[in-house]
C-alpha cells in the first residue's frame, strides 16, 4: 500500500482578455479505489480523488457502494485521512505558486484520500467497490460534453478465491503535465504487497457502472491523446509512452488485473488526467541551464510573496544578459518568466519599470552556472508600488492586411503601467468607410464609428486585449493605395500622469495581392521640423504557415539598422509565446518554440501569427538618413522567407504640400457634454485652426488658435446638440489632424 501523499498543482499561462473567468464548480477528473485486507472479510477501503479548487470545498465524506452477484449490497461513508489536501507543483520545475486552492490565480489540483472499513457479508467472486460524483471539468477537450459527465471509478475483489488479498496501488500520481513534442514515459505501474501478477490495459472511462464516455473522433479509449508515436501502454510494466502533438487536456483509464496462480482475483481502474502543454520549461534539458524568474507586487515590503500578494502581472519583459547574447523573456500572467541559457554567468533584470512609479529591489540578480549544465536558478524580484500614479497605455496592431472586399482585423492591447487600479473605458474609432463585423470581447456600446469597452478595477501591470474585425468595401469605394485611418483612446486621460500614451493611431494602406509574411513600420517619413525625433518606431512582423503541415518551430531573424538605439528596444506583444534573443551584429531573433501553427489548408484563421516591438532612432538620426529593416522567417528547418523591406526616412520640410495624410487627434473626454481637451503628436498650437462638422458635413464651429508651445487645447462644446461630430485641426501647411466625438 502507499506510504505517501501526492497533491498536484497545474500551472498555466494565459492572457486576461477584457473578461474574467467565473468558474464556480469543483471538478473531479481523476482517481481510483484500493483496498487492503484487515481480518476475515474486513477490508480497509481507500478512495483517492483529484479535484480542482474552483469553487466548492471537497466533500466531507465519500460514499462507496459495494455490490455483488451474491447479494448483500450496501454502502459505507469514507472519511478524509488526516493531513490530506496538501499542495505540490506539477511541472518540470517546482514553482512555489499561489494557486486557486490558497487564494491565488494558478489552477490548483489536490489529491484527497478517504478511508474506512468494510466487512463483506459473504464470499463472492465479483465484489465491486464503486464511487460516482458530478462532474468532470469542461476544460477536458478530448471527451464529448466533458463538463456534463459524471466521474465514476470501480475496483473488483474476488474473496471467494483469495479471501486474504490487498489490491495493487499506483506508484505515481494519476495527474501529470507533459510537453508537446517531447517523448513521454509515464510510469503507471503498481506495487502489489502480495506479489501477485499484474496485467495492464487501456479501457473506456465510465460515467456510471454501465455507461461509457465518448471521445471526440479520431480519438478513442485506446488512443486518447493526439500523439505521434501514439499512446502505448506496456501490459507488463504499466509504462505509458507517447509524444503529444497538440495542447490538450485528456483523460484515460488504465485497468489493472490481478492474477494469483493463473486465476483473476481482483482488478481496479485508475482514471488518469493528462495536461499537454507548451511553455519555456519544455526546452530545459541536461544540455542547458534554466533561469526561473518571479516578480510580484510586494504590498507589505518584506521581500516575500505572501499569499494575499498578487502575481497576476500580464505585462513586462525580463532581460537576461550573457557574455555575447541578451535574452528577453516575457512575463506571464502569474508573474513568472523562464529563460533557457547556456553555461557561464547571466545577469537578469526587469525592463520597463519606471523608477518614479516602482521600486524593484534587487534591481538585478546574477546566475553563475560556470561550465555546468542541467542546473536551475530561481531569481525573485519584489516590486513595490508608489501609489498615486495612474498610467494607462494602448496600442493598435493590424493583425491582417487591408484588402478590398475582405475583412481586416485589428488587435487593441491596453496595459496598466501605473500603480493604481483604474475604472474607465477603451474607445476605438475605426475608419468611417469600414463596417463592423465582430468584436471579441463584445463591446459595451457602439455608435458608428466608435466602439467602447468598459473596464473596472484594471490592476497595475496587467493587460487587456480586444480584437475587432471590420469589412473593407469593394471598389470603387476603396481603391489600392488608399489609407484607412483608425485610432484608439483609453480613458480616463485627465488624471493620467503620462496622457500621451493613452492614444494610438494607424494609417493602414489598402493593398491587393500580398505576401502573408511581411514587415510593417508605423512611420515612413520624419520631417526635419520633427528632429530630434524622440518617439518610438513601431514595427510589426506577420507570418503565416502556407505549407501542408503543422509548423512546430518558427524563428524570425531581424537585423536592426545601425541607426536604431538598441537600448530603447521594447517588445510589445505577440500572438504566441516566444523567446527573444539579441545576438551580435545587431541581430534580433524571435524563437517560437512548439508554436504548433496549423497550415492554412487545415485552419486558415489560426495559421496567422505576429510579433510587435518598438525602438527609437539614435539621437544622430537626421535629414537624408534612412532606416531600413527586413526580416527572415524560418518555418521548422526550411529555407528562410524574406519579408519586404521597410524604410523610415528623414526629409527636409519645405512648408509646401507636405500633408502626407491626415493624422489622428486625441480628444477627451469622449463622449462629452462640456469642455473637451484636444492634443496630438507633433501638434504645437503655434498657428492652428479648429473646425467642427456635424454628420451632414455642415461647418458648425471654426476657431483660430495661437498659443505656441502648448501641448493641448480646451474647447467648449456644451452648446451643441447631441450627436456625432467630426473635428479637424490644421496647423501651417504641413499638419492636418482629425477625430470624431460624441456630444451627449
Amino acid at each position: 500500500m502507499k506510504a505517501y501523499k501526492r497533491i498536484v498543482v497545474i500551472f498555466f499561462t494565459a492572457f486576461f482578455l477584457c473578461t474574467t473567468d467565473n468558474v464556480k464548480a469543483s471538478h473531479i477528473d481523476a482517481g481510483y479505489i484500493t483496498y487492503s485486507h484487515v481480518t476475515g472479510n474486513t477490508y480497509q477501503v481507500s478512495l483517492f480523488l483529484y479535484r480542482d479548487c474552483n469553487g466548492i470545498s471537497p466533500p466531507t465524506t465519500a460514499i462507496i457502494n459495494y455490490t455483488s452477484s451474491c447479494g448483500g449490497d450496501s454502502s459505507v461513508a469514507l472519511t478524509p485521512v488526516p493531513g490530506t489536501g496538501q499542495i505540490v507543483t506539477l511541472s518540470l520545475i517546482a514553482l512555489p505558486v499561489v494557486t486557486s486552492c490558497t487564494g491565488g490565480f494558478a489552477l490548483g489540483i489536490e489529491e484527497w484520500e478517504y478511508t474506512g472499513l468494510v466487512t463483506l457479508p459473504v464470499n463472492c467472486s465479483d465484489w465491486t467497490f464503486s464511487f460516482s460524483t458530478c462532474c468532470r471539468s469542461g476544460s477536458i477537450n478530448t471527451i464529448v460534453a466533458a463538463g456534463s459527465q459524471s466521474f465514476y471509478t470501480e475496483t473488483m475483489l474476488n474473496n471467494l478465491l483469495a479471501p486474504v488479498n490487498s489490491s495493487p496501488a499506483p506508484i505515481s500520481a494519476s495527474v501529470a503535465e507533459f510537453c508537446v513534442g517531447n517523448a513521454v514515459g509515464w510510469n503507471q505501474g503498481c506495487f502489489d504487497a502480495d506479489g501477485d501478477s499484474l496485467v495492464y490495459s487501456l479501457v473506456c472511462p465510465k460515467n456510471s457502472n454501465s455507461s461509457f464516455l465518448s471521445y471526440n473522433p479520431p480519438l478513442s479509449c485506446v488512443n486518447p491523446i493526439d500523439a505521434n508515436p501514439p499512446v502505448y501502454l506496456n501490459p507488463v510494466s504499466g509504462q505509458i509512452s507517447f509524444t503529444p502533438t497538440l495542447t490538450q487536456i485528456s483523460i484515460m483509464t488504465v485497468r489493472v488485473d490481478e492474477f494469483r496462480n493463473g486465476a483473476l482475483i481482483g482488478s481496479f481502474e485508475n482514471n488518469l488526467l493528462a495536461y499537454m502543454v507548451i511553455n519555456d520549461l519544455c526546452l530545459f534539458s541536461a544540455d542547458n541551464n534554466l533561469i526561473v524568474g518571479m516578480n510580484f507586487i510586494d504590498a507589505n515590503q518584506n521581500g516575500i510573496c505572501d499569499p494575499p500578494e498578487k502575481m497576476n502581472m500580464t505585462s513586462g519583459v525580463a532581460s537576461v544578459i550573457g557574455q555575447t547574447d541578451t535574452n528577453y523573456a516575457p512575463i506571464n500572467d502569474n508573474g513568472w518568466f523562464f529563460c533557457v541559457v547556456d553555461t557561464g554567468s547571466w545577469t537578469t533584470s526587469l525592463g520597463a519599470y519606471d523608477s518614479n512609479f516602482y521600486a524593484v529591489n534587487p534591481s538585478s540578480m546574477v546566475s553563475n552556472f560556470g561550465s555546468q549544465t542541467g542546473q536551475t536558478d530561481t531569481v525573485k524580484f519584489p516590486v513595490q508600488l508608489v501609489p498615486g500614479h495612474p498610467n494607462l497605455c494602448v496600442d493598435i496592431v493590424p493583425v491582417t492586411p487591408a484588402r478590398r472586399g475582405l475583412d481586416v482585423t485589428y488587435r487593441i492591447v491596453a496595459t496598466n503601467v501605473g500603480t493604481d487600479s483604474i475604472t474607465g473605458d477603451l474607445q476605438f474609432t475605426h475608419d468611417g468607410l469600414l463596417t463592423l463585423v465582430s468584436s471579441i470581447p463584445a463591446y459595451n456600446s457602439y455608435t458608428n464609428p466608435i466602439i467602447i469597452w468598459n473596464f473596472t478595477d484594471f490592476a497595475p501591470m496587467t493587460s487587456l486585449i480586444c480584437d475587432v474585425k471590420l469589412n473593407v468595401p469593394a471598389p470603387p469605394t476603396i481603391n489600392i493605395g488608399d489609407l484607412l485611418s483608425s485610432s484608439v483612446i483609453i480613458n480616463p486621460v485627465t488624471t493620467d500622469v503620462q496622457p500621451n500614451n493613452n492614444f494610438d493611431d494607424i494609417r493602414h494602406e489598402v493593398i491587393a495581392s500580398f505576401d502573408p509574411n511581411d514587415k510593417w513600420v508605423e512611420r515612413e517619413i520624419i520631417y526635419s521640423n520633427q528632429i530630434p525625433f524622440t518617439e518610438h518606431l513601431d514595427y510589426l512582423i506577420r507570418f503565416q504557415n502556407t505549407g501542408n503541415d503543422t509548423a512546430f518551430l518558427v524563428i524570425i531573424r531581424d537585423t536592426l539598422d545601425y541607426q536604431l538605439d538598441q537600448s530603447t528596444l521594447n517588445i510589445l506583444h505577440s500572438s504566441h509565446d516566444y523567446i527573444a534573443v539579441k545576438r551580435i551584429n545587431n541581430v534580433l531573433e524571435f524563437q517560437f518554440n512548439n508554436i504548433l501553427l496549423p497550415d492554412s489548408n487545415v485552419n486558415e484563421p489560426a495559421s496567422h501569427a505576429y510579433i510587435a516591438y518598438q525602438i527609437k532612432p539614435k539621437s544622430t538620426f537626421g535629414v537624408t538618413d534612412i532606416i531600413r529593416n527586413q526580416a527572415a522567417i524560418y518555418f521548422d528547418y526550411n529555407a528562410p522567407i524574406l519579408t519586404n523591406a521597410v524604410y523610415t526616412e528623414a526629409v527636409m520640410a519645405t512648408g509646401i504640400g507636405e500633408v502626407s495624410s491626415i493624422k489622428p487627434l486625441l480628444v477627451y473626454p469622449n463622449p462629452a457634454n462640456g469642455k473637451i481637451t484636444i492634443s496630438a503628436k507633433g501638434l504645437s498650437w503655434s498657428k492652428a485652426k479648429i473646425s467642427l462638422y456635424n454628420t451632414f458635413g455642415q461647418l458648425v464651429l471654426e476657431e483660430n488658435v495661437s498659443q505656441k508651445y502648448n501641448s493641448e487645447y480646451t474647447l467648449d462644446v456644451h452648446a451643441f446638440s447631441k450627436g456625432l461630430y467630426h473635428i479637424v485641426v490644421v496647423e501651417g501647411a504641413d499638419n492636418r489632424y482629425s477625430s470624431s466625438i460624441i456630444i451627449e
